[in-house]
C-alpha cells in the first residue's frame, strides 16, 4: 500500500470519529511497522485535550505516546498502523 492511499484511510477515520479538524497529520514523520504503513500525527498539548486524546486511544490500529517535553509540558503523539 502507498503512503498516499494510507492518508486517505486514515482521514476517513478521522473523520468518522469527529476528528478531522482536530488532528493534524505529520508529513515529516514516516515509516513502516512490519508490512504496515505507518501515519503519524502531530503532537498535541496534553492540557485541555483529555476528551480528544481518549477518542483517539479507544480507535483501532492506533497506538499513542506521552511524553515530556524539553520545555517542561506534556504532549500526546502517535501513530496508525494501516494494512
Amino acid at each position: 500500500m502507498t503512503r498516499e492511499n494510507a492518508i486517505k484511510i486514515v482521514e476517513k477515520k478521522l473523520n468518522a470519529a469527529g476528528l478531522g479538524e482536530a488532528i493534524k497529520i505529520s508529513n515529516s514523520r514516516t515509516g513502516t511497522h512490519g508490512e504496515a504503513q505507518c501515519i503519524y500525527i502531530d503532537p498535541i498539548p496534553v492540557k485541555g485535550n483529555s476528551k480528544l486524546i481518549k477518542k483517539l486511544k479507544d480507535m483501532p490500529d492506533f497506538y499513542g505516546y506521552k511524553r515530556l517535553t524539553l520545555y517542561n509540558y506534556f504532549e500526546f503523539w502517535g501513530r496508525f498502523d494501516v494494512v
